[in-house]
This record gives C-alpha cells, structure tokens and sequence, in this order.
C-alpha cells in the first residue's frame, strides 16, 4: 500500500493553492482581526509570497473540531488541511484541535454550533435535515448520476457535486440562513456499501433480509433489492449485526473498518457499476468569524481546498483498501450485485430520477455535471483498475501528479475560482 507520507509529499511539492477547512470552534478569528486589512494574493502565489503578504497580519486562532481521532486514517484529509493552511501563512492561522468531536458531540447541533458562535469552522452533515437543507439533500439524491468506479469515479464524484452546490442559489441560501459561510458544500465519502452477517448478493438473497439505511432515498434503494429497512444509529450498528437484529447495514465505506462490523459482517457489496447512494458531509464556516478574516486568510483558505480534494480522494483509495483487507481477514470478502439485481437497480433510480424532477431542475444539472467530470476524467487517460481489489496495487505503482495538476488548474478554474474572495 503507498504510505501516506509518499502521497503527502505529491500534495505538497509544488502546491500552489489548494484544499479545505476542517471543523473549529468560538470566534478565534476575533473581534481585532476585523480591522486587519491585507493585499489580494493571487492563485498561484508561492510559499515566499504568501508568507509576505501574511507578514503584518496578527495572529488568529480558531479551535478546530475533528470527528475523528488524531491518528485516524478517515481524518487525514482534515488535518493535511490544517496543518497546509498553517503552514502556507507563516503560522499566522492556527488551529487548536479538538478531536474526536470532543467540543460538539451530537453532528445535529453542527449547523446551529455554528450560528451561534460555539464553532468557527465544521463539518455540518445536511443529510441529518431533510426539510432545514431540502436542496442539499436533492443534491445528494442525484448521486445516482454517480459514478462508483474505483478510480475515475472517485476523482469525478469528488467533483461535480460542489460544482452544482456553488451554483445552486437554493443550496448557498441554506447556509446563509443558518448563519454558515459554506466552503465545502459536498464531501465526498465515497461509494454506498452493504455490509452483512452472511452472502447476501442476489434478489433471492436479500428477499426479506432487514437491513439498516441512513436515509429514505436509501430506502428506496434497498427496499427495491427485496430487503426491509430500518433505521439505526451508528454506533448501535455492531451489536445489532452481532444479535441478528439486522442482517446488513448500508453506509459509506469510511465507517465500516473504524467500526468495528467487519467482525460481524464480513460480508461486503461494494459494486462499481451499483448507484447505492453514499453518506457526504460539508465543511462551512461561521459566517460572522469568516467576515472577520484579512482577505488574505479568506483567499489561503479557499484556494487550498484543492489539497482537501486531492487528499479526500486518497482517504477514499485508502478505505477502499481497508474494507477490502478488513473482509477477507474476517472470512469474508468484497462483491457486486448479482445481474439478477440489474432491473430492480434501475427501476429504484428512475423512481428517485422522478421524484428529483418533481422537486425542480436541480437534477438536469446534476445530471449534466455528472457526465461533464467523469469525460473529463477520462480525457486524463490514468492507469486505472475495476476492481477495488486490485487499489492497493495501483495506490502503490501510480503517479498522482496529472492527478495534482488536473485538480490545481482545471477544477481550480471551473469550480472554485469563480467564487474565490476577492
């Protein structure tokens, strides 16, 4: 498997502007910073230059919440941000950590954490409200449109849904209304999996199996397979696995080997071509301490979201890998759907097409911009794999900088620059 060190280092050498905001806390911007002012930087400035125009700025803290552990692989793309936003300004931005969700524990307080003033920066998860974020909850219903394949279908669906957000009007209300500065509207965790107690891949398999889904679209889905559905919390996931209280659970891929259930269920589908819907979260801003920050801070912040895509997408690679080990060290292993599987499939994803056109024309969009990334995607002509059994070997051998360079000039200029602060 290639070391995250490795990978680090073709993130950061000749990294011009890139990546993300992880989860903070409590004003750290803080009421002198609003006097601060700065030079517009440009998008591609280097180190040296950023260091300069950082150079008569004042410190700013901000506390930042991380869902996971330090060491956690799930939180490698949250803290390569951290630590690349410090370092490009000089150590004028700094962030005091909290992690494992240390400072707001309930995901469902994120929104209001950040309205009132408890967090600077978070990751809000508008899947937890369906009404509250009903245009990014559609966005993340027209991941149908996705494409699940290891590898170009990780770098397009890592794409094309913040396109949609950052020009959806609808999307960009919902977080001014709750007080949220949105930075990263939609991110990625990767394809939906199933995971069960036993082999469960064909129609007369999950005929009657009760499985755990996240959402109603979920339900949809898995319902349309012959299963029943229920809803758990994911921490009760392992032992209703273990008593039999459901068969399989539908998740993202990224919680499966830090929970624990490949013990119970080693059983995995995890198909390239299956449109299961996947869980995402956001990464958004109080927007009172955002409007605190020099301009230079807001541009550094911005223009490194490049470097959150990049790392999210290897974050992915990476727990693809470990569900795959994680399986066959439990007896089990990794499958797709059966064929027999193929109609039911498509007759879900028409009825979800359907209800999406019901609600407005966010799914022409969606669709459109689907096809648009994963085109261009494919125009990189990478090495690639179909099976996700066969990642490790490609995360070891590839060369990610067309991966890097693509990401630095052709998203940077499509996605992100015309929203950029200036």
């Amino acid at each position: 498997m290639m070391k995250r060190d490795n990978f680090r280092g073709v993130v950061l050498v000749g990294v011009v502007a890139s990546a993300f905001i992880l989860t903070s806390c409590a004003g750290g911007a803080g009421a002198d910073s609003a006097a601060q002012e700065s030079e517009s930087v440009p998008y591609g400035a280097s180190k040296e230059e950023w260091a300069e125009a950082f150079a008569e700025i004042e410190p700013i803290t901000l506390t930042a919440q991380s869902p996971y552990t330090e060491d956690a692989p799930e939180g490698y793309d949250w803290h390569l941000y951290l630590e690349e936003v410090s370092e490009w300004s000089d150590g004028k931005i700094n962030f005091d950590i909290a992690y494992s969700s240390s400072i707001v524990t309930d995901f469902r307080e994120i929104p209001d954490a950040l309205g009132d003033g408890r967090l600077d920066i978070a990751q809000p998860v508008p899947q937890y409200f369906p009404q509250e974020f009903s245009a990014s909850n559609e966005l993340s219903e027209a991941t149908i449109y996705s494409s699940n394949r290891p590898v170009e279908g990780t770098i397009s669906s890592t794409i094309w849904p913040n396109q949609v957000a950052f020009e959806s009007e609808a999307i960009t209300a919902e977080y001014e209304d709750k007080g949220m500065k949105m930075l990263m509207p939609y991110v990625y965790n990767g394809a939906g999996i199933i995971y069960c107690n036993e082999e469960l891949t064909t129609a007369e398999d999950l005929s009657g199996a009760i499985v755990s889904v996240s959402s109603a679209t979920q339900a949809i889905q898995v319902e349309a397979l012959g299963a029943t559905t229920t809803t758990l919390e994911f921490a009760e996931y392992y032992e209703a696995l273990q008593r039999g209280v459901v068969d399989c659970v539908q998740s993202s891929h990224l919680g499966y080997p830090s929970g624990g259930s490949a013990e119970v269920a080693p059983h995995v589908v995890m198909d390239p071509e299956g449109p299961i819907i996947g869980g995402a979260a956001a990464a958004a801003m109080s927007m009172s301490t955002w409007e605190q920050l020099p301009l230079v801070a807001q541009q550094l912040m911005w223009d490194k979201l490049t470097t959150l895509m990049i790392a999210k997408m290897e974050t992915n690679w990476h727990g693809f890998v470990a569900v795959v080990e994680q399986a066959e060290e439990h007896g089990g292993g990794v499958a797709p759907f059966d064929s027999s599987l193929d109609e039911p499939i498509a007759n879900a994803t028409a009825q979800i097409e359907q209800a999406l056109r019901d609600q407005g024309d966010l799914v022409d969009h969606a669709k459109s911009a689907s096809t648009y990334w994963q085109d261009s995607v494919a125009a990189l002509e990478l090495e690639s794999v179909d099976d996700f059994g066969e990642l490790d070997t490609w995360l070891t051998e590839q060369d990610f900088e067309p991966l890097r360079e693509y990401v630095e000039t052709t998203v940077y200029e499509e996605v992100l620059a015309p929203h950029r602060p200036e």
